[in-house]
């Protein structure tokens, strides 16, 4: 993984995109330097949260074309796993987190099974939206292990570990959590960029744009489809598995359609297809909502504004705005 990012920076950032995407990088690495208030740090870890898992939801609808309205069911999975197993295991977090990863991941496995029986984009999505549905009213319902809509609370912080005779703490309000979530962002989109740029990415596009068409060059559709359903529960699960361990309470809201709505609208906003737009789109977006949290429910009705006039003057969201504006300058 380290040769690959050395590989982008020295292959990419000759170019205007690499150049920012290399800026906003070490802008986000030495943020917490100069900002020191905890509350816009905690934004800052959600905005990177959200972000990840509109870039993993890209993979799955942008790339491979399966429209989803339950990527919540992934990110939920992995939360409540690793969770489950920290408390009543004392499975150390940070084993936890790549476990829920895992269930989550094969989860995808096995909810493409009935979902890529549905040729109807709207049956596909009503289908995942039902199976989100499904494990929120279980981890609702499963009070003596869950706790329900109390919350399961007591989750385990990551332990603290010496690096290099410096004490990493994962205290409440600790920046430690702020470069651990960027640094499984980047983890993830590091992953997620190779493969859309590989064989396999190309495969995604086929079959998006036009699956029997994939299908007569010798695409196998069904198994390419399942692998972006696992690639998709993968990087989701591993973000909702450190969404447990840094709020350290859950309810079964987090696998609610309010939550794959939010990861869906950030996809649209950031442009479909394109895996840093929906990034970027997650953190703007949530920064913007808690800077108009002042002026209360009005926030809302801004915000949606906002998103429908992104749509309405590019499609293809804010990266379809940053390609008109460097043509313009041409």
């Amino acid at each position: 993984m380290q040769n690959y990012l050395l590989h982008v920076i020295k292959t990419k950032v000759t170019t205007l995109k690499g150049f920012l995407t290399l800026i906003t990088v070490l802008i986000a690495f030495v943020l917490p330097i100069f900002v020191k208030d905890p509350y816009i740090i905690h934004i800052l870890i959600l905005g990177y949260i959200f972000g990840g898992l509109a870039a993993s939801y890209d993979i799955l609808s942008g790339y491979a074309g399966v429209l989803s309205f339950g990527p919540s069911a992934f990110f939920g999975l992995g939360a409540y796993t690793s969770a489950l197993l920290s408390i009543y295991f004392n499975v150390s977090p940070y084993v936890s987190i790549f476990l829920g990863a895992l269930l989550a991941s094969v989860f995808g496995l096995i909810a493409a099974l009935p979902c890529l029986r549905l040729k109807l984009f709207a049956y596909t999505a009503i289908a995942t939206w039902g199976l989100a549905e499904i494990l929120r009213v279980i981890f609702a319902q499963w009070v003596e292990v869950t706790r329900g809509y109390l919350g399961l609370w007591g989750i385990p912080a990551f332990p603290s570990f010496n690096f290099f005779g410096v004490t990493i703490s994962f205290e409440a309000g600790s920046v430690s959590y702020y470069y651990f979530c960027l640094l499984l962002l980047l983890t993830n989109l590091a992953a997620m960029y190779r493969i859309v740029n590989s064989t396999i990415g190309l495969k995604f596009i086929a079959i998006r744009d036009d699956d029997l068409a994939a299908m007569s060059i010798g695409i196998n559709v069904n198994r390419t489809k399942y692998l972006a359903f696992f690639i998709h529960g993968l990087t989701s699960g591993i973000l909702g598995a450190f969404f447990a361990h840094y709020m350290r309470i859950l309810t079964p809201d987090v696998f609610s359609i309010t939550v794959s709505t939010q990861i869906f609208a950030y996809e649209l906003i950031g442009g479909a297809g394109t895996l840093i737009g929906p990034v970027l789109a997650g953190i703007f977006i949530i920064l913007i909502s808690e800077g108009l949290r002042i002026v209360g429910i009005v926030r809302l009705i801004l915000i949606g504004f906002l998103i429908i006039v992104v749509i309405m003057v590019s499609p293809r969201g804010l990266v379809g705005i940053y390609e008109k504006l460097k043509k313009s300058f041409k």
